[in-house]
């Protein structure tokens, strides 16, 4: 009811949804709501922490923005491993089926709970690795460039401010950061340790 009056009021909303099932719950009441007013609403859908094949295609038809934080394969990976059955693995953080199915995606880092270090995040969404160096899914692995912009145009494009902000452009917010090296063209195990200069 809640998502639904949001909606017929023209306000977006942003669901916190973990597990599979979550999920799947999240994308249905989108979709309905989806029914009434305005249906270009950028509703959001934060974390998406397990996808697999079942769940996919209900987020996809959804048309919801993933709101992801693949820091958590770094700082968290070693208790997925531990703890998630094998089973579910492969879909954790399904960064990589996201973007084959056209989904929207964009990062952040849901700080204070993990660090707000986007660079450690880049790092685990293009190796997968943990900060013991074990691999979370490395099926759902991405590109650097690709990660970058997730974190940028992707998050502009979640808040409906990519007029104003998530790229260098004539009249956009001077909202930007200088590397001491280029992610896009560093050993991708690397990535971690590039600081602001």
């Amino acid at each position: 009811d809640l998502v639904m009056e949001a909606q017929r009021r023209g306000f977006p909303v942003a669901i916190h949804a973990v597990e599979a099932e979550t999920v799947d719950l999240a994308t249905e009441v989108i979709t309905e709501a989806r029914g009434f007013g305005d249906s270009s609403l950028r509703h959001r859908i934060e974390h998406v922490s397990e996808c697999p094949p079942q769940s996919l295609e209900k987020l996809r038809a959804s048309g919801a923005v993933v709101v992801t934080q693949p820091g958590f394969i770094f700082r968290s990976g070693e208790k997925y491993l531990r703890e998630v059955s094998p089973a579910k693995q492969p879909f954790l953080y399904a960064i990589a089926d996201w973007m084959r199915a056209g989904i929207t995606v964009a990062f952040s880092s849901d700080a204070p709970v993990v660090p707000p270090m986007p660079m450690e995040a880049i790092y685990a969404a293009t190796t997968r690795r943990t900060d013991q160096a074990n691999t979370v899914a490395p099926g759902q692995s991405i590109d650097p460039l690709v990660a970058l912009r997730l974190f940028t145009l992707g998050g502009a494009h979640a808040n409906n401010n990519e007029d104003i902000s998530g790229s260098i452009l004539p009249g956009k917010r001077a909202d930007l950061v200088l590397l001491e090296a280029n992610p896009t063209t560093v050993n991708p195990e690397i990535l971690k340790n590039i600081s602001p200069n």
